[in-house]
């Protein structure tokens, strides 16, 4: 059998290598730390619910019950576009 995922407005957010409170905001937890590995354009987000590891020009994603995940640029302009 074939499903099709049903049409879901979503938050995000691309990580550009200088938008750590964007992503911030996006996750919405007061309580998270960011660290910026030196050389480094991966950014990795520590909250209460979950530990996120960004590579650069990812997209965080907020999904309709609050969970956070990545995916690549390519995948994201696969499956979502503005509204």
């Amino acid at each position: 059998m074939k499903y099709r995922l049903k049409p879901i407005i979503v938050d995000a957010v691309q990580w550009t290598g200088k938008n750590q409170m964007d992503i911030g905001d996006l996750i919405g937890s007061k309580d998270f730390e960011m660290r910026k590995p030196y050389e480094s354009n991966t950014l990795t987000v520590y909250s209460r619910q979950q530990d996120l590891t960004v590579k650069l020009n990812y997209w965080v994603i907020k999904d309709v019950e609050g969970f956070c995940y990545t995916r690549t640029p390519g995948i994201f302009k696969k499956n979502y576009e503005p509204i």
